[in-house]
């Protein structure tokens, strides 16, 4: 009886010791040790196929959280749900009739394929948000924000 509550005890600290070596970290790349040159990954998972990635036709849970997990917009909601700014260097400046906001990109901001993002992008979204040929589910989002918005929408007036 006592030689097998010694094996028993000698057993089960010989596995404990194994499984706390292998939750040791080490200081490599490799580990995770964070080293300046070492690759940092995220890896998310979702719970059901994306069905839209286009930041303009996504109208359900699952697209929009994997858009705002992957692009910047001009802001960005910090920890306290304040915007602050992300793909501008500062908060607009806005005209003293409140109808032009201008926007400073910043210099490093790159689309992933490297090309710099351009103020020509964030109006081509836009006004592809509000073609009726796009038909975006929230299109009517941009009334009173962006000029005859609603009009484009329903069709009354060209695109830009």
């Amino acid at each position: 009886m006592k030689k097998s509550k010694l094996f028993l005890v000698l057993g089960l600290t010989l596995v404990l010791s194994l499984v706390l070596a292998a939750c040791g970290g080490g200081s490599d790349s490799k580990s995770g040790g964070g080293s300046k040159d070492s690759k940092q990954e995220l890896n998310l998972m979702e719970s059901a196929l994306i069905p839209s990635a286009d930041s303009t036709k996504a109208d359900d849970a699952v697209g929009l959280n994997v858009i705002n997990q992957t692009n910047e917009g001009i802001y960005a909601l910090d920890k306290d749900g304040v915007a602050q700014p992300a793909g501008v260097t500062e908060k607009a400046t806005v005209s003293d009739d409140k109808k032009v906001y201008t926007f400073k990109l910043r210099d490093d901001a790159k689309w992933s394929n490297g090309d710099p993002v351009t103020a020509k992008d964030y109006v081509y979204s836009w006004q592809r948000a509000v073609d009726p040929k796009t038909a975006a589910t929230y299109s009517y989002l941009f009334d009173g924000l962006v000029q005859n918005a609603t009009e484009i929408i329903k069709g009354e007036k060209k695109t830009f």
